[in-house]
């Protein structure tokens, strides 16, 4: 039953855009500082943030990039603004942020020798310039989590 599962599994991790077939699989979460976790159509992503450091970016690698905007619907300039302007606070802002992160693939630009991400959508974004290239990126894709209850198991 559980290898059925597996397969199962495996059949959902590779009928997204991306094909994680390859990666570890985590029936838990790590309890360690330096890992998340991050959903992606319905699976939950571990990234692991010491790769960054450790190793730089690699082509064809999975990362997970976080981007951050004022829940306000204001734009950046304005929230800035509004945030300096507020004397009453000294510590932290008092307007928050909306935090997305999403899993891409690290790519080079098919026209030159510049990156680009390939998001779960299949669209491509790029060119970035390497200096630019992955400074929003947090974590590399280490596994997919699959908790031992999907074997089948209560």
């Amino acid at each position: 039953m559980q290898n059925a599962l597996v397969r199962a599994d495996a059949a959902l991790i590779q009928s997204n855009e991306f094909d994680f077939s390859h990666f570890q699989i985590f029936t838990s979460v790590p309890d360690h500082r330096d890992y998340g976790v991050v959903a992606l159509r319905g699976m939950v992503v571990i990234y692991d943030e010491r790769p960054l450091h450790q190793e730089g970016i690699i082509a064809g690698a999975f990362y997970v990039r976080e981007s951050q905007r004022p829940r306000s619907g204001m734009m950046w300039e304005s929230w800035l603004r509004h945030e300096n302007e507020d004397q009453r606070r000294r510590c932290g802002p008092a307007g928050p942020l909306a935090i997305q992160r999403e899993v891409v693939q690290a790519i080079r630009w098919a026209y030159g020798d510049d990156w680009a991400i390939r998001l779960s959508s299949g669209f491509v974004d790029g060119p970035y310039s390497d200096w630019a290239f992955g400074t929003d990126f947090i974590g590399k894709v280490a596994g997919i989590y699959l908790p031992k209850s999907s074997s089948g198991e209560c």
